[in-house]
């Protein structure tokens, strides 16, 4: 999936046992010789270690397809192209993907698993990477300053979202400096290969409580695994105390958003204007905003948390400040 656009790439992370049936096309066909799919790698897994199972595009080719850890060994797969849905190339359709023997082989052994291709969303066990930045500029978004504001944007609502919907954020920590020559991908490979190792640490930390018990010798008592009351009692409270916590953090997330609409002001702006630009000058005077949606018919939006902070701001920035004149001395003044 290309990373400009709104095709915004996200790492999903599930830590659950992956002995779910898989339905699909089974006849659906892809080049596995071509995606770094390598065919005997988990028939003889070590006992003593939790695998983990990676799904992902053309991002992660350069990763090697296999990884062991003393506490886990790491298996990489990479598909270029692959999309979470694809209507009229279902080679690259994860769920036809997800079909074939020899990744039905590979989750059934898999103890935890990282899908490095788009958008989707779960519970508190996924966790969503922040989009990667991408200068590669396309018909939708003709100017780097355009794709970087939807990145921005998505990368913020993505935040906020996460705070709603309780799951996690990985930030790979990315920058432009990243970017190979196709201002695309990325060129530092094992800078993303080692953000994947250090969050399956922590992952791994979780799972192998979960799945390695004591052993005994004496005979199971059957229903010892059922809950007491006492057990069953605290489940309810803490299944009603995020309940309440899920419906607080929604309220909360739809008062910032009401917020953020009723305190913004408008000024007309000038195409050489960057978003980068744009708050640079706004630090520069101490304007406190919180977030700056991308320019539309040459209008910039800048809204803000409060009515101060607005009525602050409305007074600092005057009706022409982001106008042509003002660009120039602004970049001769800053540069």
């Amino acid at each position: 999936m290309c990373c400009s656009g709104f095709d915004l790439r996200l790492v999903l992370c599930m830590t659950c046992g992956v002995n779910h049936e898989i339905r699909g096309n089974a006849s659906t066909y892809v080049d596995l010789k071509s995606c770094s799919l390598p065919g005997k790698m988990m028939d003889n897994p070590p006992s003593s270690s939790i695998n983990s199972f990676v799904l992902a595009d053309s991002h992660a080719k350069f990763i090697s397809t296999t990884y062991t850890t003393l506490s886990f060994c790491l298996i990489a797969r990479s598909i270029p192209g692959l999309k979470w849905f694809d209507y009229y190339d279902a080679k690259h359709f994860v769920h036809a993907i997800l079909s074939l023997p020899e990744i039905k082989f590979a989750l059934s052994q898999a103890t935890a698993m990282l899908f490095l291709v788009g958008t989707n969303s779960s519970t508190w066990k996924i966790s969503i990477s922040l989009t990667f930045p991408c200068s590669k500029t396309t018909a939708r978004f003709p100017t780097e300053q355009s794709l970087l504001s939807n990145i921005n944007i998505y990368n913020e609502e993505l935040q906020l979202l996460s705070a709603v919907m309780n799951f996690k954020i990985l930030h790979f920590h990315m920058t432009n400096n990243h970017l190979a020559q196709d201002n695309m991908h990325i060129h530092f490979r094992h800078h993303i290969f080692n953000s994947i190792i250090h969050h399956f640490d922590q992952v791994n930390q979780t799972i192998s409580t979960a799945i390695i018990t004591p052993t005994s010798t004496s005979i199971a008592d059957p229903t010892s695994s059922l809950p007491s009351s006492s057990d069953q009692i605290k489940i309810n409270k803490k299944s009603k105390s995020r309940a309440v916590l899920d419906r607080k953090n929604k309220k909360r997330f739809e008062q910032l958003k009401l917020k953020r609409h009723q305190h913004t002001i408008k000024r007309k702006i000038h195409h050489q204007w960057t978003a980068a630009l744009i708050k640079e000058y706004l630090d520069s005077i101490h304007i406190k905003y919180s977030r700056i949606p991308s320019v539309y018919n040459k209008i910039l939006r800048i809204m803000f948390n409060n009515q101060h902070d607005q009525d602050t701001a409305a007074e600092q920035i005057g009706i022409d400040i982001f106008g042509e004149n003002h660009y120039q001395e602004f970049v001769n003044k800053s540069h």
